[in-house]
């Protein structure tokens, strides 16, 4: 790995910001789905409820 190009030094950085926006959406995503499935089936044993 040679750091003499900047333009391999840039891809670089910008794949490892692609990883992170990755990962960090896919935990993002994960718990909202979690939290809106939750909502959803209070929702659902309110109706129940009723």
């Amino acid at each position: 790995m040679s750091d003499e190009s900047p333009k391999g030094q840039l891809m670089g950085i910008f794949a490892i910001g692609v990883i992170l926006l990755i990962i960090i959406g896919v935990g993002l995503g994960g718990f909202f789905i979690k939290r809106w499935s939750i909502t959803v089936s209070t929702m659902k044993e309110g109706l129940k409820r009723l």
